[in-house]
């Protein structure tokens, strides 16, 4: 929750089922507001009604909770049969809780059978162009948001440069059947979704498929996760993560991708994305200024006579590739506001060992480590070279230790093809790094963490049941 937060999102859509209590409470705590889903499909009345009952009863004093969501993608949007179940729900949900009002995440059309009346307010999977008809054919209904949109599935720092052509090794992509996507075409995707949203007045806002990669839907072997991420199942961010800084955070900034350690690439053109809130970007390469990008205009208002609009949400620059250092600096008021520096790197030479949530807040803001014996802590292993650049295609296999009572509850890498074991202490990095969850035993304790990996310098890590040592 607090990676997505950090991003500028403001609301965590519960698909399909519930939120838990603890994620209730931590929404509470930091203020993210919480669309409570409470059923994946209708079946009747008699299963539907009780499901209300019970997630209204248990959830209606969070604060965070701004709406009952009462079904997901059911194939009875459309029938009168849905639409006699779905305003019993409606009016139970209003008896339980009359403070919040009912929507549902809808893939059919609602506008047959009453079945949109019933609800408070509107919201669609994906179809936009339905909730343009409805928005003209019922201006009294209230459209509250795109509940998904983008899913575009992706893997982490692969761009679909990977290979050269002189190479003849195969794209990645090649082995799943197009059913992944390059960096590149899934940022696209994410924008154009955002992007049509904010054209919208009459909507509230959307909610993004998928904010964090998650098991299952892989759609295709080898793959055993999702993908639909812009954050992967170990809270690494993908690029398209900071299209959603850029857009809704006001301190500086400017990311740019692809990394910049290409072997065999040399004089290749690539393709440099930015993103950034800053009024223009300059990019350099070893000091030689590239050109200078301003910021995407914001999108013209929507109408319904008039053809839409889709244009790019990110700046970019074609570079002949050489190694070095590739900077973007980021302009307010024509002042320097943002930096972001990125190098070739070296061979592999080190790991560093740090805590993962350390990337999206201070080191004195995180939760201390409780004693209890079910709390955890995430680590991650980055693979660097010698100067401390990221090594960013490094498949190390790196093995993990403590020093302490404390044990490793599992491992990953955020790779969605990778068929390694979860619960064990080694795995391969996955573009430059892994992670390790480290649970902590029911006695106050000091203990060290160390990561190992054959012709690397290991990274290590002390930590406390209560607090970071170091």
């Amino acid at each position: 929750m607090t990676v997505m937060k950090k991003a500028g999102f403001n609301l965590f859509r519960s698909s399909h089922n519930p939120a838990t209590p603890e994620r209730l409470a931590v929404c509470d705590s930091i203020g993210l507001l919480v669309w409570d889903e409470i059923e994946r499909k209708l079946e009747s009345a008699e299963v539907e009604l009780p499901l209300v009952r019970d997630a209204i009863t248990r959830d209606r004093n969070h604060p965070s909770v701004i709406l009952w969501s009462l079904e997901n993608e059911s194939p009875l949007e459309s029938t009168a049969y849905g639409a006699d179940i779905i305003r019993k729900a409606a009016a139970l949900a209003h008896q339980l809780d009359p403070t919040r009002p009912t929507t549902s995440a809808a893939s059919m059309p609602v506008n047959r059978n009453g079945y949109g009346e019933a609800l408070d307010v509107v919201s669609y999977n994906y179809h936009i162009e339905r909730a343009d008809r409805d928005h003209l054919d019922f201006p009294h209904w209230k459209v509250a948001l795109i509940s998904e949109y983008a899913a575009a599935k992706s893997r982490r720092g692969v761009y679909g440069i990977e290979a050269a052509p002189k190479t003849g090794r195969k794209n990645p992509f090649d082995l799943y059947d197009g059913i992944l996507k390059p960096i590149y075409e899934a940022c696209t995707v994410v924008e154009n979704g955002w992007r049509r949203i904010k054209a919208r007045d009459y909507l509230g806002g959307g909610c993004l498929w998928a904010g964090i990669d998650y098991w299952g839907e892989g759609e295709a072997w080898p793959l055993v996760a999702s993908g639909y991420g812009v954050v992967d199942m170990c809270l690494s961010p993908k690029d398209m993560y900071f299209y959603f800084v850029s857009q809704w955070t006001q301190t500086p900034m400017v990311h740019i991708f692809p990394h910049w350690t290409w072997p065999g690439l040399e004089g290749r053109e690539i393709d440099v994305w930015a993103y950034s809130n800053c009024d223009s970007v300059r990019l350099f390469l070893n000091d030689r200024p590239l050109g200078t990008c301003t910021g995407p205009p914001e999108p013209a208002p929507w109408r319904a006579d008039a053809a839409e609009e889709i244009a790019p949400e990110h700046l970019a620059w074609r570079v002949a590739y050489e190694p070095g250092a590739l900077k973007a600096v980021g302009y307010r008021g024509g002042r320097i506001a943002a930096t972001q520096e990125i190098h070739t790197a070296g061979p592999a030479a080190k790991i560093a060992l740090t805590r993962v949530m350390q990337d999206y807040v201070p080191a004195e803001a995180i939760p201390p480590l409780r004693a209890d014996g079910c709390d955890v802590v995430v680590l991650k292993a980055a693979v660097l070279d010698a100067h401390d650049h990221p090594a960013p295609q490094a498949d190390n296999l790196i093995s993990f230790f403590v020093e302490g009572d404390e044990r490793i509850s599992g491992v990953g890498n955020g790779d969605v093809a990778s068929h390694e074991a979860n619960k064990a202490t080694q795995r391969h990095a996955f573009n430059g790094s892994c992670v390790v969850i480290v649970q902590s035993t029911t006695q106050a304790d000091t203990f060290r963490v160390l990561a190992a990996s054959p012709g690397l310098q290991s990274g290590e890590i002390t930590l406390f049941s209560g607090a970071l040592i170091k």
